[in-house]
């Protein structure tokens, strides 16, 4: 379903049965360089999401869908056709086109990962966002301000079109930035986005969404950064850290540069814990 049928369906009818919403997927805008997509669930939070580099569009998924459905939560599922870090011509034309739609909703939160972790801070403005959950975001990825830290999206960088730097005036609500601090190119654009609440996930390079991954915990982390609770938040991200086959991955990968023994024991011992994720254990084995 395109944007022109939305407002016409049934669907958005006060007596339609919510329970045949729950699976409602509506195209809501779509041009050359990003897609939109509307998932309806219950409640006055609208979750609005952008998804990485490595989840581009593809006309029926976009980043937090399984998520949204879970929780019974309405979201808009902004997804990009290449590696262009949702450009801001492009995002104002679609917050235009979602605009009655977004003013049915009380409360907007964003939630994005890398690429789309830079768009959920970036955009939280023009979106009048009350909270943003940014999972290892970059700040820029202009050469001129981030050659000196970290050179991975250099490539990508439009000059007043693709990754521009976050600012202050971009900026609404309380954005949290889920960062490793040891990781050097994820903690220098962290520490660089304008009102940030920094959120340290130890051991998860760049993995942090991984590492934070579930339905059950997304519900503990939007609970926590909601209500504005930060030892609960940080208890939340002490246990999904502990309990993450990723952490283990990590720390093994860190010990082989200094005690290359103790590594490899550790690693052979807890092989079948992560036997059940072929990728993990091929890390550690290599």
């Amino acid at each position: 379903m395109r944007r022109d049928d939305l407002f016409n369906n049934p669907t958005f009818s006060d007596n339609f049965d919510r329970s045949e919403r729950k699976l409602l997927i509506v195209i809501v805008f779509d041009d050359d360089e990003i897609q939109v997509i509307f998932h309806e669930g219950a409640g006055d939070v609208l979750l609005v999401t952008f998804a990485p580099v490595n989840a581009l569009s593809d006309d029926t998924d976009f980043f937090g869908r399984s998520l949204a459905q879970r929780m019974g939560l309405s979201a808009l599922g902004f997804t990009a056709k290449r590696p262009n870090w949702y450009p801001g011509a492009n995002v104002r034309a679609a917050l235009a086109a979602t605009e009655q739609l977004r003013a049915r909703y009380l409360e907007v939160v964003t939630y994005g990962a890398s690429m789309g972790g830079y768009a959920a801070a970036k955009y939280s403005r023009p979106l009048g966002a009350s909270t943003g959950l940014s999972i290892c975001p970059q700040w820029s990825i202009d050469p001129a301000h981030t050659a000196d830290f970290d050179r991975r999206y250099q490539e990508h960088f439009v000059p007043g079109r693709t990754g521009d730097a976050i600012r202050h005036d971009d900026v609404s609500g309380r954005i949290y930035v889920f960062v490793d601090p040891g990781c050097a190119p994820d903690f220098g654009h962290a520490r660089r986005i304008p009102s940030a609440e920094l959120v340290p996930v130890h051991s998860a390079q760049h993995h942090v969404t991984g590492m934070l991954a579930g339905t059950a915990a997304f519900e503990a982390l939007l609970a926590a950064t909601r209500q504005r609770n930060a030892d609960e938040l940080r208890a939340t991200v002490a246990r999904l850290r502990r309990a993450s086959p990723r952490r283990l991955v990590e720390v093994i990968k860190k010990a082989r540069r200094r005690h290359p023994g103790w590594a490899g024991r550790l690693a052979q011992a807890r092989a079948g814990l992560l036997a059940a994720n072929p990728r993990l254990l091929a890390e550690v084995s290599a």
